[in-house]
């Protein structure tokens, strides 16, 4: 690489601001880090109680893997085509809204709008990736109830995800490059895995080709389906908010 290659390269304002707010970022997390640590150590010496520190620790390193996971997605779709596999949609929305459920116990309510047995073509753990990146920038922008429904509508199988209710003063997002270009990412990934996305302030949609597939076929997907229960994909992107906010 050239001098000039690499000018041009730092001199590109998105890459500024992916560096600035990741270096914000991290230097937040390790502050953060360092703070609850010597309030761990100084409870340790007079023998207190331990109340939220391990909880704002974990927290802060989920907020470091959003960096990795952020840039995993960006860098792998960039690399080659994505690996794709048949989604059906009923069952992947219901399991998505259990599992958010489960880790911001409260915090946000999910409902889904249940509709005909639909199939598509796409990544799972893009597809994820998008919902809960939408999902995070909802609730950092005050959504207390989230409605994902899907349909078809011209010829296309349609995801849908609305704020319901939005009550909830916004939180300030510190060094937060995936919240500043939110639409921008998620309709970068969404081209990925040939859907179309559109958002507005109140919601976003994903349009597919449906995928026909027989009652006898056999759906197969080459994607791993391990999750580690600390930083699965779900907790990287949704496990610090419950420590972002006073109220539930």
């Amino acid at each position: 690489m050239s001098d000039n290659q690499l000018t041009d390269l730092f001199n590109n304002p998105l890459i500024k601001d992916y560096l600035a707010m990741n270096d914000e970022l991290i230097r937040l997390v390790a502050t953060t880090i360092s703070a609850e640590s010597e309030l761990i150590n100084n409870k340790a010496t007079e023998g207190a109680a331990l109340e939220k520190e391990t909880e704002t620790i974990i927290a802060m390193c989920g907020r470091l893997m959003q960096i990795s996971e952020l840039y995993s997605m960006l860098t792998g779709v960039i690399k080659g085509t994505p690996s794709l596999c048949t989604v059906e949609l009923n069952e992947f929305l219901n399991s998505f809204i259990k599992k958010c459920g489960d880790i911001l116990d409260g915090l946000c309510i999910f409902e889904s709008v249940s509709s005909d047995i639909h199939f598509i073509n796409t990544s799972k753990d893009i597809l994820t990736y998008i919902l809960l990146s939408y999902i995070r920038t909802a609730i950092l922008n005050g959504a207390k109830k989230i409605r994902l429904e899907y349909g078809v509508s011209n010829g296309m199988v349609c995801v849908i995800a609305n704020v319901i209710d939005s009550k909830r003063q916004n939180h300030i997002c510190y060094g937060d490059f995936s919240y500043s270009y939110n639409d921008d990412i998620l309709k970068f990934l969404a081209e990925r895995i040939s859907a179309e996305y559109s958002g507005s302030e109140s919601g976003m949609t994903l349009s597919f080709i449906e995928n026909i597939v027989s009652s006898d076929s056999e759906l197969h997907s080459i994607e791993l389906g391990y999750e580690s229960q600390l930083f699965s994909q779900y907790r990287i992107m949704l496990g610090d908010l419950p420590t972002s906010f006073d109220d539930k």
